[in-house]
């Protein structure tokens, strides 16, 4: 598996992955070019399986982690984990203040709730109702 930051020529094969398990309101091609917004893809032989993104707030120096999808044939072989350190790394790198995530969907939220104990993602607070039923 590699990880690496989305190119503007990966923007339409991003896309149609969206569309065809996601559904997400998205323009990959105008968040691959903001300045603001990181987004990654991991590989696997060449293959794009996984799909998430930093979303950078210069004003408070934080950073939020964008969705993260996995596609579903591909779940449970620790590509989000890969994907979130990942991020952890390149929020490092730019020296801001610790994350944010924003969403998280109900099926998912035990996987997210053991990413997040061996980070430092923060939850706004609606978040932890979820996370104190785990």
């Amino acid at each position: 598996m590699n990880i690496r930051q989305a190119t503007v020529e990966d923007a339409s094969d991003l896309q149609k992955i969206n569309d065809e398990y996601f559904g997400e309101t998205r323009n990959y091609k105008k968040e691959i070019e903001s300045k603001d917004t990181l987004i990654f893809l991991c590989e696997d032989k060449n293959k794009i399986v996984g799909i998430s993104g930093l979303k950078k707030y210069v004003w408070n120096n934080t950073a939020w982690i964008l969705n993260i999808f996995i596609l579903p044939e591909m779940r449970r072989k620790g590509i989000a984990k890969q994907l979130i350190l990942h991020i952890v790394e390149e929020r490092h790198r730019a020296e801001m203040h610790p994350f944010y995530l924003q969403h998280v969907n109900l099926e998912n939220a035990a996987t997210m709730i053991a990413i997040i104990q061996m980070t430092e993602v923060r939850l706004p607070n609606f978040i932890h109702l979820i996370y104190s039923l785990f």
